[in-house]
């Protein structure tokens, strides 16, 4: 197993694309996923906001009691003085989302205008244009007079207390109202689900970078002259180099999926075990893209600034590609089409529909499973590019290999 020491030694020995990859664009993931994703804590029911209201009551008669009375139901009435400085700072300061001032007389004007079916007398409101409680609360009170205003017509103006009563009484009466929530709705889920999903380029960066850098210096002319004449097979160290690479990508995806596990313990709860098995089946297929893109850089010769390269572009590229970042829903149909040739997509989609599968049937099952083969054939094609490639190279007279030296005789 010397060659699987020595490969791990290489990595190990120099952490630093593993820390800087993995680790911290690991916390960048929980950052993104804190702030982009929001999740609503409604449970379906219907709750009105309450506003804080002040009054100033000029006039003291029954139909303005009875304002009062009506803006104290569901909202917070509170004390301003009545003066102009009193009056600007309440709305000014936040002390109240509305304020109504009620004119002397206003009581009289309004019962001989309601009966006689002239404009009513105007009462004067002030609220903040920051807010929209204020404006709610005023179309509710318009609401309320004008009703107030036929109770007064139809009961005529011997009979005010009777006239609000009414109003207010008919003002209570509310409709039943729920929340309803679309299939689109975020939920606790997909808190996590998106921090995976953002995790594409740290696969990309963190496996690319370091094993493409591995495989490239073992795939240095030099030293693959020195391995082919070595007493072990070349199956042997292909093998050992292969199992290297997978201990490096197991590791980074043990890291992602442990960090998630634990910093988005709520939403990995939520998920269920068939969600969160189907989540990690779907993160370890597609590191094992990378691990294959890393693979074919090796056995192309490409260095270690070009692994770097091809980890952070690829990364890039199919992560927005892939609807990582942005929903595919808003992009136009030739990115869509483009998308769906990428691993990304499938990638994605899988963790989407995972997320939601609860205790989910085979019909449930089948899609996601779906994904992952195709995962594994995104996979399977380009390791066995780079077997193509590799073979080939092994046949140049640069290898210095058996099959070269026959080749150059003649």
């Amino acid at each position: 197993m010397q060659v699987f020491k020595c490969g791990l030694s290489i990595i190990f020995r120099n952490p630093t694309l593993l820390l800087v990859y993995a680790v911290c664009l690991s916390f960048m993931g929980i950052a993104m996923a804190y702030g982009s994703v929001s999740v609503s804590s409604d449970d379906g029911a219907y709750q009105r906001e309450s506003a804080k209201v002040a009054v100033i009551d000029r006039d003291g008669s029954e139909l303005s009691e009875g304002i009062e009375a009506f803006l104290g139901e569901g909202n917070e009435l509170v004390g301003v003085e009545d003066s102009t400085i009193g009056l600007q700072d309440a709305v000014a300061k936040g002390k109240a989302s509305y304020l109504l001032v009620i004119p002397e007389g206003f009581g009289e004007s309004f019962a001989r205008a309601a009966a006689e079916g002239r404009d009513l007398p105007r009462m004067e409101s002030i609220y903040s244009y920051s807010s929209a409680e204020g404006a709610l609360v005023d179309a509710e009170l318009a609401n309320y007079v004008t009703a107030l205003k036929a109770y007064v017509s139809l009961l005529g103006p011997d009979a005010l207390d009777q006239a609000s009563q009414a109003a207010r009484a008919a003002a209570a009466e509310e409709a039943q109202a729920t929340i309803a929530s679309t299939k689109d709705a975020v939920t606790e889920a997909d808190r996590f689900a998106f921090y995976l999903k953002f995790d594409i380029y740290v696969f990309f960066a963190a496996i690319v970078s370091c094993l493409g850098g591995l495989l490239a210096t073992l795939n240095r002319t030099d030293i693959l002259r020195r391995n082919l004449v070595s007493p072990v097979s070349s199956t042997s160290i292909g093998l050992q180099t292969a199992l290297a690479c997978l201990v490096v990508t197991a590791v980074v995806w043990l890291w992602i999926l442990a960090l998630g596990a634990v910093v988005f313990f709520d939403s990995f709860t939520a998920i269920g075990p068939l969600g969160i098995a189907l989540m990690s089946l779907t993160t370890f297929c597609f590191s094992l893209i990378c691990l294959a893109i890393a693979f074919l850089i090796g056995q192309l010769g490409l260095g270690s600034m070009a692994a770097n390269a091809i980890g952070n572009i690829c990364g890039l590229v199919v992560s927005f590609l892939g609807g990582a970042w942005i929903p595919l829903d808003i992009a136009g149909k030739g990115v869509q089409t483009v998308a769906h040739f990428l691993p990304g997509f499938w990638y994605t989609d899988a963790l989407t529909q995972a997320a939601h599968i609860g205790n989910g049937g085979i019909q449930q099952v089948a899609p996601i499973m779906g994904n992952i083969g195709v995962l594994l054939l995104y996979a399977l094609a380009i390791f066995c590019i780079g077997m193509i490639i590799g073979r080939m190279r092994v046949q140049t007279a640069e290898s210095g290999g058996n099959a070269a030296a026959a080749l150059a005789t003649p």
